[in-house]
């Protein structure tokens, strides 16, 4: 009886911290439009630490294709220092961007993954990520290209079958006419 009741004790116990890890704290539905739709004020354009960059990247999500492509022309201006050359990767390859440079976005971070220096090292993380998000979308690239062809080839094949049916279509109509027209002999 003794081992029945720690076993009840127990499940209610674990049904009490159950319930208590369901239970939903109070929720203000202002503060969900207040995150989703708000821009940063001011974009850290100079720091070379890892928390200031993924900052960087996120505030690219903000940006408009225009200002996307102001950026762009602003690195490429600003010099070849490692942590200039991290974020003109992160705004080539960035999915919002019209006409993303995935290609040239993952070069640049392949050479400073080779790069010996000690800010390269430092960022060493953050590149190695970026590159393999980059190398993904790349290889995925080139699969749908690949599927597309296919799917090019399948059908234009299924035209072809197409074409090839309605000829013996109309190869069978043919001859169900001839057929028709022929007299008819009487089996006796």
């Amino acid at each position: 009886m003794n081992s029945f009741l720690s076993r009840l004790l127990f499940l209610l116990l674990l049904a009490a911290s159950f319930l208590t890890g369901c239970a939903s704290t109070p929720h203000d539905a202002d503060d969900d439009a207040r995150y989703e739709n708000r821009k940063p004020a001011e974009v850290d354009r100079v720091g070379n630490t890892p928390r200031s960059l993924l900052s960087y990247y996120q505030s690219l999500t903000f940006f408009s294709p225009n200002e996307l492509l102001q950026e762009k022309k602003r690195l490429l201006q600003s010099g070849n220092s490692p942590d200039t050359q991290l974020r003109l990767a992160m705004v080539l390859g960035h999915p919002l961007q019209p006409n993303a440079e995935l290609r040239r976005a993952a070069a640049l971070l392949a050479d400073l993954l080779q790069a010996r220096d000690s800010v390269s090292y430092y960022l060493y993380p953050i590149i190695q990520i970026l590159a393999d998000s980059y190398n993904e979308r790349l290889r995925l690239e080139r699969q749908t290209a690949r599927q597309n062809a296919q799917l090019e080839k399948q059908y234009m094949r299924l035209l072809e079958s197409q074409r090839h049916a309605a000829e013996l279509q109309e190869a069978l109509e043919g001859l169900a006419n001839i057929e028709r027209a022929l007299p008819r002999t009487r089996n006796r």
